[in-house]
């Protein structure tokens, strides 16, 4: 069973279909770059701000959490970071 199963299949298709945002998200590195022949793909955004996409993605509106979202979207952010930094 999925915890949070309405939003974390959202969360997974958003990785899906978003391939450089997923690489810039979980850190690109220097020897899969060289291995795929293409140069490194780095944010500019930092961590922070990514999960921030990524909680407006997921929540900014969805009916019944939007207006919880924009009340406080750190708490979302954080909400969205925490699974993945396990």
């Amino acid at each position: 069973m999925v915890e949070n199963a309405d939003w974390t299949w959202s969360l997974v298709a958003y990785l899906t279909t978003h391939s450089s945002f997923r690489t810039k998200l979980f850190s690109d590195s220097t020897a899969d770059a060289t291995k795929n022949g293409r140069a490194k793909v780095v944010g500019k955004a930092g961590k922070n701000q990514m999960y921030g996409t990524l909680a407006k993605a997921l929540f900014g509106e969805m009916p019944g959490r939007m207006e919880f979202y924009v009340l406080d979207s750190k708490r979302f952010a954080i909400s969205v970071a925490m699974p993945l930094w396990r």
